[in-house]
């Protein structure tokens, strides 16, 4: 569109969009120069496009004839007013609007209207909404009197403030509040969050940027020892002169390009500029907030903030996971980052029913839930709490005692099944996972499994590590390990295992351990499946016992029994010895079994076939 501003050396000014006071060639048709510039606007066709050019074509028409009265000094003009700059900030905004498709041609039209004064009285109303043409709209128009015309004009309402009113559709508009403090503190190449948003009172939808600083506002007049006054004071008015940015820094990144603004809630955050050892700077930055409403934008409002950076070393707080505590209720706490400077502490246990035991203020508590029973709980800590350089973290612990893992292994042999049985006992939830481990890589794959009760056979003897790894679903775990002995054969024993009998005399025989025995040979014995038969042999016999327990591991053993017609004993040598020697006493004897006589001491032995005697005296060992 052509914009043209009446000279002000005709006393009168006026702005209208065309061209027909333009010098050279042009159309015939001030409207035709409308329709070429209005379709490079309008992509579509648009119903409202026929009344507005009628509207265009009256107001045009009203205006050229004002033009020309003045031109010609046909009347006197009115004193001239001097040019609004904000009117023409309000034009731009329409037209990108337009452009953008936030407003529709009707819209775009009406605003325009109230910014080019286009207010008309009842009768020229009436005449642009009539199907009159061009020449009859300029005849009624001449027939004015000069002097009505400008008492007319005085009565228009088309002072600024009533434009802008009428363009936000009749409403009222309440500019956002920034709800943040003037002052800020952060650290020195360290991560931070600040909150920058504003509410707005009509609901409006607000978007958030960074924006241009300004300086300005006159000097201070207040002490430097005054930390509540109002700097400067009094303060300059505007306008204000936006600062110059230096050493990389913009209007859109006043802390350099690791530090943003979120547009939606105004939350800045990022990682503060890396100013060096001994760094206390202070930076402006500014914060625009543009208000919408129904996706049209109808208002700005802006509010700087000073943020001085510093070289501290920030206190952070740091709260590792924590596995669920389940062998009892009272957990115990501490911060997790190191290197910290020394902090002031403040911990929420999230139990509310411990009361004053809810929180403590000291570095390494520990709080007891019994009171308020098994269950997950949010645990907070605070480092310097409100001051400028503190930290917070928050973790979940899970109280679920009452956890007892355990497990047992069946079986013992080589190359046989071995039973392995979680025996794993739990108060709350429910045990859900299981990792057995064998210890046994040349077995491959079947060295693990997830079964609750799972066999597993060894190749070769030995001791193996198994481990168990047993967990439920309120978070409860243990790793169990446990050596396991693998045997060539069964774990048993005969009794006895050499002996001697009389002809005459029977002899009870046993074995031991937890399985099933067969004895052989079946030669003078009750019965050969018993682990205690009676065997009444006639000759020496040697008896075997082939034993396998419950997982088919089976191995055997053997008793021998010598059997005599009686039992023969007696030595052929007495000895002498001198005081403190010894002598072994040597008997010939088939017996099993021996007492010696005295029990005086001087014996090692007195059940053993050949003790070592020590005598003091002359004695007779029988």
């Amino acid at each position: 569109m052509v914009k043209i501003f009446f000279s002000t050396d005709i006393y009168f000014q006026v702005k209208f969009w065309n061209h027909f006071d333009t010098a050279g060639p042009k159309t015939n048709n001030n409207v035709e120069g409308w329709n070429l510039k209005l379709k490079k606007y309008v992509r579509a066709a648009s119903p409202e496009f026929g009344k507005l050019m009628k509207t265009i074509r009256s107001e045009e028409n009203s205006a050229a004839v004002k033009y020309n009265k003045a031109k010609n000094e046909l009347s006197k003009p009115k004193p001239p007013q001097p040019f609004d700059a904000s009117k023409m900030a309000v034009i731009n905004l329409l037209e990108n609007m337009l452009l953008k498709g936030d407003i529709n041609i009707t819209l775009f039209h009406s605003r325009i209207s109230i910014i080019f004064e286009f207010c008309k009285s009842p009768a020229a109303s009436s005449d642009s909404n009539d199907n009159s043409d061009e020449s009859d709209y300029i005849s009624d128009s001449e027939e004015e009197d000069d002097n009505e015309e400008y008492e007319e004009d005085d009565e228009e309402d088309c002072n600024l403030e009533a434009n802008l009113y009428n363009m936000s559709f009749n409403e009222k508009n309440t500019s956002p509040v920034f709800t943040t403090k003037d002052t800020v503190l952060i650290c020195s190449a360290l991560p931070f969050t600040f909150d920058f948003s504003a509410t707005d009172a009509d609901g409006d939808d607000l978007v958030y940027s960074f924006y241009n600083a300004f300086s300005g506002g006159g000097p201070t007049t207040n002490p430097s020892n005054c930390t509540t006054c109002t700097s400067p004071d009094p303060s300059a008015a505007p306008p204000y002169i936006p600062v110059n940015y230096i050493n990389g820094y913009t209007p859109s990144f006043p802390l350099g390009s690791l530090v943003t603004i979120n547009s939606t809630t105004g939350i800045i955050s990022g990682i503060a500029p890396n100013l060096g050892v001994g760094a206390n700077s202070i930076f402006a930055i500014t914060v625009l907030v543009s208000e919408f409403r129904g996706n049209v934008k109808i208002g700005e409002h802006f509010k700087d903030l000073q943020i001085r950076i510093g070289d501290c070393q920030k206190t952070v707080a740091l709260l590792n996971p924590k596995p669920t505590t389940c062998d009892g209720f009272t957990v115990s706490f501490e911060n997790n980052a190191i290197n910290n400077p020394p902090p002031t502490y403040l911990w929420i246990f999230g139990d509310p029913a411990s009361g004053s035991l809810d929180t403590s203020r000291i570095a390494t508590p520990s709080h007891d839930y019994t009171l308020a029973g098994a269950g997950n709980y949010k645990v907070k800590l605070y480092l310097n709490l409100a001051e400028p350089c503190g930290d917070s973290a928050e973790m979940i612990v899970k109280v679920y005692p009452g956890w007892r893992p355990a497990f047992e292994v069946l079986g013992q042999c080589k190359n046989t099944p071995i039973q392995f049985n979680d025996l794993s006992q739990h108060d709350y939830g429910t045990i859900n996972k299981w990792t057995w481990h064998f210890g046994d890589p040349s077995s491959g794959a079947n060295d693990s499994s997830h079964l609750k009760n799972p066999t597993h056979i060894f190749a070769t003897s030995g001791i193996y590590n198994v481990t168990l790894l047993v967990e439920s679903d309120k978070g409860c775990a243990t790793l169990l390990p446990k050596q396991v002995q693998v045997k060539d054969k069964p774990a048993f024993e005969v009794f006895p295992k050499d002996t001697l009998i009389c002809k005459i005399d029977d002899l009870q025989i046993s074995v031991t351990g937890t399985g099933s025995v067969v004895w052989s040979p079946n030669y003078n014995i009750n019965n050969v499946n018993s682990p205690t038969p009676i065997v009444s042999p006639d000759v020496t016999t040697t008896y075997t016992a082939t034993f396998t327990d419950a997982f088919g591991c089976t191995g055997s053993d053997v008793v021998k029994i010598n059997v005599v017609d009686k039992v023969t004993q007696g030595n052929n040598y007495d000895t002498t010895i001198c005081t403190g020697d010894a002598a072994t006493l040597r008997l010939f004897s088939n017996a099993l079994y021996y007492t010696w006589q005295p029990n005086d001491g001087s014996l090692n032995s007195t059940t053993i076939k050949n003790p070592t005697a020590t005598p003091t005296v002359t004695t007779d060992y029988i």
